[in-house]
């Protein structure tokens, strides 16, 4: 049996599975957050993934909750059995924190593995007061740029030729930097993904850094481990926020306009508030009963007055995308005068 420990931010996570080659991708989609073994007793949230067909002759005759192309959910006193439609089988023991999976698909195995990470540690993470943003994040010069925009309008795009142009700028994260209570931004530095292998050509030299996910209804995303950057990761202090909302209308320029503290608002509602687009999944995130109920409402307060203490204490901006990536960099460099 295959580990990996990992810590985030006081959160002991210990990931095993029979097979190297997953315990090798999870390892480098987190692999800033990897750590010393820790002691089973220590650990917050144990995943153990078996290496054999899923034998759904376990799951009893429990009530089925939930259903989507994803999955189908039943559950019954906390224990949550999810059957990926034939493919993978999670069991899922809400007060132990704990959970089995089954499957020979190991790329399947490595997309659920992923997300469950997220899933539960984020929203830990929201409890204590650290809540993700679907968006971009680099930091130079004592300032923070955070950029959010839906996926596939360009983000990963506009952060590689950020962090290629200029080895001076710090990563922060590729998909959900952290914000406290207080309106101050952390790194959450996973890994960084991209459309086609050719993107992370300038951002790292060795090939062991390069790897894939095999999405079932997205596709194949080319990844790279953000500690093989040649870029340094950001550091968490308070610093100036330049917070961004994107989008791409195929025009020929990059154009950057100052955008109203209410818009800026609005649009964290979507990105962090509700969290479209965070890489997360409701089978492991959404608990059913009164105490979740609970839980999840005041993790909708404090996200909601989060962005608020946020808006309050950045710079807010528009940006349209062009259709020139490197030019578009080049624009937000200049524009930020760095």
């Amino acid at each position: 049996m295959y580990q990996i420990n990992f810590n985030f931010l006081g959160l002991k996570c210990l990931i095993e599975s029979d097979e190297a080659s997953v315990i090798s991708k999870i390892e480098k989609d987190f692999s800033n957050f990897k750590s010393a073994p820790f002691d089973k007793s220590e650990v917050d949230y144990y995943f153990r993934h078996q290496n054999i067909s899923p034998p759904f002759d376990k799951i009893p005759n429990f009530k089925e909750v939930y259903r989507s192309k994803n999955s189908i959910t039943y559950e019954e006193n906390g224990v949550r059995f999810n059957n990926y439609h034939g493919k993978l089988l999670s069991i899922y023991d809400y007060k132990k924190e704990i959970c089995s999976l089954y499957s020979t698909n190991l790329e399947k195995t490595h997309e659920v593995i992923y997300l469950l990470i997220h899933s539960r540690v984020g929203k830990k993470l929201d409890l204590l007061g650290l809540h993700r943003i679907h968006a971009m994040g680099v930091r130079k010069n004592d300032s923070n740029l955070i950029v959010m925009m839906s996926s596939g309008v360009g983000k990963s795009t506009l952060l590689q030729n950020l962090l290629s142009l200029d080895l001076g700028i710090e990563f922060l994260s590729d998909d959900c930097p952290l914000v406290d209570d207080n309106g101050v931004l952390y790194p959450f530095p996973i890994r960084l993904g991209a459309n086609n292998s050719e993107s992370f050509k300038e951002l790292a030299e060795s090939s062991d850094c390069f790897y894939t996910m095999d999405r079932e209804f997205y596709g194949k995303k080319y990844l790279l481990d953000s500690k093989c950057l040649n870029n340094k990761i950001g550091k968490s202090s308070v610093h100036k926020n330049f917070l961004f909302h994107g989008v791409r209308l195929g025009k020929e320029e990059c154009r950057i306009e100052k955008s109203s503290k209410l818009k800026t608002l609005l649009q964290l509602q979507k990105h962090m508030v509700i969290g479209v687009g965070l890489p997360m999944i409701l089978e492991y995130w959404w608990e059913i009963g009164v105490e979740d109920f609970v839980r999840k409402a005041v993790i909708g307060v404090r996200r909601f007055f989060s962005a608020i203490v946020l808006v309050l204490k950045s710079d807010c901006f528009e940006i349209e995308l062009g259709n020139d990536p490197e030019k578009n960099a080049r624009t937000l460099i200049k524009f930020l005068n760095w």
